[in-house]
């Protein structure tokens, strides 16, 4: 990876310090669906400039050190676990490379960390950002789109 994409990848992860959770859901399976900083609405949803989503990806929410919920727990235990994220704000996002993955830490202790796992099918998540930037993981592999298009 060189360096501009670097910078590049650390300044978007910067962007997402301060934002505050004001929607965390569970989807089919063990999806997560994170709204991020101020949330508005586009006429019959409410929406967000930047949002996070976890699709068929290992990932486990911890608080000092205790798991409170993983990708293999029961539904709901997912849900009460992802929930506690909301109304916190993103004290910390870095990015795991070369591996793809990401830990985001919380003001209330809160740590989501985020593995890629074996499934080829399964395996992603995606961060967007305004401007229609985004960043992410597909199997294991980064995909990013940094600049905004013209």
């Amino acid at each position: 990876m060189d360096e501009t994409l670097r910078a590049a990848l650390d300044d978007a992860c910067g962007e997402l310090v301060g934002k505050v959770v004001w929607t965390a859901r569970n989807g089919v399976g063990c999806r997560v669906q994170l709204g991020l900083g101020e949330s508005h609405y586009d006429g019959t949803d409410e929406i967000s400039p930047y949002f996070l989503w976890l699709r068929g990806i290992g990932w486990e929410l911890s608080k000092d050190g205790v798991v409170l919920a993983t990708d293999a727990d029961r539904r709901d235990v997912m849900v009460r676990g992802i929930e506690r994220l909301v109304d916190v704000a993103i004290t910390r996002f870095e990015m795991d490379l070369p591996g793809a993955g990401f830990v985001l830490g919380a003001e209330n202790g809160l740590r989501l960390a985020v593995l890629p796992g074996d499934d080829p099918d399964l395996n992603e998540w995606i961060c967007f950002l305004p401007g229609e930037r985004y960043f992410g993981a597909e199997c294991g592999q980064l995909r990013h789109r940094l600049d905004s298009p013209a």
